[in-house]
């Protein structure tokens, strides 16, 4: 949060000749997903009105997997 950066990264460890639209549509949508989420945030950031932390507290509080 400190640097300026955003990393975000999906893997999928299957041989390629396994691979196909239907394995790898679940590994896409995730990385969709999570973009949708945390880009209201980023675009606060973005704009100055929120500091990265707190963008990411307000994002996470109560969205939490347990």
């Amino acid at each position: 949060m400190e640097d300026g950066e955003i990393n975000f990264k999906t893997i999928l460890q299957a041989p390629a000749s396994v691979l196909s639209t239907d394995l790898l549509r679940p590994y896409l949508l995730v990385g969709v997903e999570t973009i949708n989420h945390y880009l209201p945030g980023l675009d606060k950031v973005l704009a100055g009105q929120e500091t990265p932390a707190a963008a990411i507290k307000a994002l996470e509080t109560g969205t939490a997997v347990h």
